[in-house]
This record gives structure tokens, C-alpha cells and sequence, in this order.
């Protein structure tokens, strides 16, 4: 499964920085910007703008050693707005990259609007932090039912029709592909990966607690329609 991690920063404009290294900008909470105001459906699905309150769910996701097992790390911190989470929201709603929370709606209303962020649960997160690198993580409870692929699938169309010359960070090389980067072992990831259209092109190594591990590498080109 695809993460981020602080090499993302390296792309990052409007990061606050001191002698001591970056400010957490969480600390302008709650008046952090969406990234974008794209609202995307799915059969089942809504993607919406990362906010400043997703902090929580992603936070419990953050904290699953099984939702962390294929990641750099669990978070140890219990309190949200000390932890680690707080960076990676902010790396969500970094300008110049591309990604979403996953809702489950309330099946009944199928709000639309600013109606769309209420009466919903988010079950996971979808997007581009380390381009050309897609990322995706989802709560445990909701694994099993297929959302993580009908997610991806979403946000890849989205993507590569928002768009078509690739995001403006992106290297000329970049512009008509995306990788997954999946560790050895997360069979879950890959088949999510490959239902999308991601085929194995390489292999590589990441850190995962504390220690080296072997990935591999899916990659999709951008559709010659898009």
C-alpha cells in the first residue's frame, strides 16, 4: 500500500520553516484551506476534500497495528493533535498534489454540496502526496468490501481527467504514469493495485519499523483517451 512520508516536504511551497525545522501548520487549526473542492461518486462512495477534522479518522487508522503493518510505522501518541497524524493531514492538504478522504454516505439522504460533509463516515484516504506515487489507506473495519478498489479506480479517472499534462511538481517523466509502491507481503494492496490496471515493474526497498524491506513496484499509464 502506498504512504508518504516527510520527503514529500522537498515539493511543499508555503511550509513555515525556523531554526528549529518545520512548523507543525496545524497549529492554524481549524482555518487550514482544502487542497481543492472536488466531490467525486462512486456506486457506493464519496470522495471529498481532506479537512482539517479528518485528523481523527485518519488518526485511528494511525494507530491500528494492522492498518500499520505494511506502513513506516504505528503511532504511538493517543492524542491526535500531538501526534504524528497531524503531519500527514498536512501533507494531504498540501498545494500542488491531488488527494481525497473516502466517505461512506448515509445511504438515505445522498447529500450533494456543502450537505455532502455531513451524515457520513470517513472510511479511508486516497491520493498523490510523493508523486508519481499513489497512496491508500482504510480503516480495518471497512476492508473486505471492495472500497479500497472502487476508491482508486475513482480517483484515477479523476486524476488523469483533471490532469492531462500531470501535476505541476511532476518531472516530464512522471507526467503519463502513476506507481503503487507495495511491500513484500501485502497481498491486499497488490490486488487492489492490479484490479486498477497497475502491472509489476520493478522491485525496491522501503523502511518499515525500524527496518529494510523489499516492495514492489505497480505502475498505470495515463489512458491514451485521457
Amino acid at each position: 500500500m502506498g504512504w508518504f512520508d516527510g520527503s514529500a516536504l522537498g515539493n511543499a511551497k508555503k511550509v513555515e520553516c525556523t531554526g528549529l525545522g518545520i512548523i507543525n501548520i496545524m497549529s492554524k487549526y481549524p482555518d487550514m484551506k482544502p487542497q481543492h473542492y472536488m466531490l467525486v461518486r462512486s456506486e457506493r462512495l464519496l470522495l471529498r476534500p481532506v479537512v482539517t477534522e479528518d485528523l481523527y479518522a485518519l488518526h485511528r487508522m494511525r494507530l491500528n497495528p494492522k492498518v500499520m503493518r505494511f506502513m513506516p510505522g504505528v503511532e504511538k501518541e493517543q492524542e491526535a493533535l500531538k501526534s504524528y497524524s497531524v503531519r500527514r493531514i498536512e501533507f494531504m492538504m498540501m498545494e500542488d498534489q491531488f488527494s481525497f478522504a473516502v466517505v461512506l454516505p448515509n445511504q438515505e439522504r445522498r447529500p450533494s454540496g456543502p450537505d455532502a460533509l455531513k451524515d457520513e463516515t470517513v472510511i479511508g484516504f486516497v491520493g498523490i502526496t510523493q508523486p508519481p506515487e499513489v497512496f491508500y489507506i482504510f480503516d480495518e473495519e471497512y476492508w473486505g468490501h471492495g472500497y479500497a478498489t472502487e476508491a482508486l479506480r475513482s480517483f484515477l479517472n479523476t486524476y488523469w481527467a483533471t490532469f492531462p499534462s500531470g501535476l505541476i511538481i511532476m518531472s516530464e517523466k512522471e507526467r503519463d504514469h502513476l506507481e503503487a509502491h507495495v511491500h513484500d507481503g501485502n497481498e491486499g494492496s497488490e490486488r487492489v493495485a492490479t484490479k486498477c490496471g497497475f502491472v509489476h515493474v520493478g522491485n525496491g526497498f522501503a523502511r518499515a519499523h525500524g527496518a529494510d524491506v523489499g516492495n514492489k513496484i505497480y505502475r498505470v499509464q495515463r489512458p491514451s483517451s485521457a
